[in-house]
């Protein structure tokens, strides 16, 4: 299918879609020629690139010990939508995301695939292409807030990662 037939069925705009499928976020998704040939069967992300990275930090951190407390909040759903579109699409292994307590469980046994893996790459590459950049953010997805301060010098990278519990 096209990127305009899948804006029509997901009731969004062109642009949305082609950015979706340039961030690797619609799996099996590919460009031929200039055109995106998108599967019939393809669902919609939840997310962006950017929020689903920022989830799959919050697994790595899980990995690392780090204690994950997920709370009640305007965006709990969204996040348990996420998990469950990259459990299905196989960038992380399966995860039970039927409530907060069972992924909260599922955290620590949960692994990021290679197709996870590859969208991580993907957008830390995409953070570093400006010589110059000098970027601050902090990432708020509700349950939990992830701060950058990201630097690229000439001939080797500061990557300061923090992550805080809300």
């Amino acid at each position: 299918m096209t990127v305009k037939e899948i804006a029509k069925e997901w009731e969004c705009k062109e642009n949305w879609v082609r950015d979706r499928c340039k961030e690797k976020m619609i799996p099996l998704a590919e460009k031929k020629r200039f055109v995106w040939d998108i599967p019939s069967d393809a669902e919609k992300p939840p997310c962006t690139r950017h929020y689903a990275v920022n989830l799959l930090n919050v697994i790595m951190e899980s990995m690392k010990g780090v204690n994950i407390n997920f709370f009640p909040g305007k965006n709990h759903e969204k996040i348990m939508d996420v998990y469950k579109y990259l459990s299905e699409w196989a960038y992380i292994s399966k995860i039970d995301c039927s409530n907060k307590e069972s992924i909260e469980l599922s955290l620590k046994k949960v692994t990021i695939t290679e197709r996870g893996i590859e969208l991580i790459n993907l957008t830390k590459e995409n953070m570093y292409d400006n010589e110059k950049t000098r970027m601050k953010a902090a990432v708020n997805v509700g349950a939990i807030s992830m701060s950058y301060d990201t630097t690229k010098v000439r001939k080797g990278k500061k990557d300061d990662h923090t992550m805080e519990n809300i």
